[in-house]
């Protein structure tokens, strides 16, 4: 049978989950908790409560080695809720690096430079893997899913595009808020942030 885990529903396969309820913490005690540049901010969440993001100088490195490494299979999960809708710049929400450099995650991009921007999967040089919704100021959930083959990006359940996808994923580095290089930080929240593999 499927766990739960307080309330959150299937965990099937969850190597990490980070609900953000007022704690950088891994719920499942499987990955060191993250490590904030800023001093944590919790808000209201989707569920619970959710850690805010500035768009200036705010992220959450996870440094775990447990984490699927290289080309496994492995799902990123989570809720976010941007702050600047109607912008265009592109924000990295969460990255993965990659050995020698590069790496992939969700962002928030243009549309050809026109509002509203929409949410991407990448996997290199973005946008490489749509997930099919625009960003607004609702919660939205956003997966990204690699079975070693193949790339999915998800909105709200719904399957928004895919791509065959080789990564070279170090699990070691993981980042919110911003690029595993520090750049293009997001504003926003974010929520019930999970990986499995």
């Amino acid at each position: 049978d499927d766990e739960e885990l307080d309330g959150y529903g299937d965990v099937d396969g969850l190597v990490a989950h980070f609900p953000l309820d007022g704690s950088l913490a891994d719920a499942l005690d499987l990955t060191p908790a993250g490590v904030a540049t800023m001093t944590p901010q919790y808000e209201e969440g989707h569920f619970g409560t959710s850690l805010w993001f500035d768009g200036v100088d705010d992220k959450v490195t996870i440094s775990a080695d447990n984490l699927p490494q290289d080309n496994a299979a492995h799902t990123l999960s989570l809720w976010a809720k941007d702050a600047e809708p109607a912008g265009i710049d592109w924000k990295y929400v969460a990255t993965w690096s990659h050995h020698g450099g590069g790496s992939s995650g969700l962002i928030r991009a243009d549309t050809n430079g026109e509002p509203p921007g929409r949410w991407v999967g990448f996997y290199g040089a973005p946008p490489d893997v749509g997930v099919s919704a625009t960003v607004t100021a609702e919660w939205t959930h956003l997966a990204l899913s690699h079975d070693g083959d193949v790339m999915r990006g998800y909105a709200n359940g719904i399957l928004g595009d895919w791509a065959p996808v080789t990564l070279q994923t170090d699990g070691a580095t993981f980042v919110l808020g911003m690029s595993v290089g520090g750049n293009s930080p997001w504003k926003g929240w974010l929520d019930d942030v999970r990986v499995y593999d």
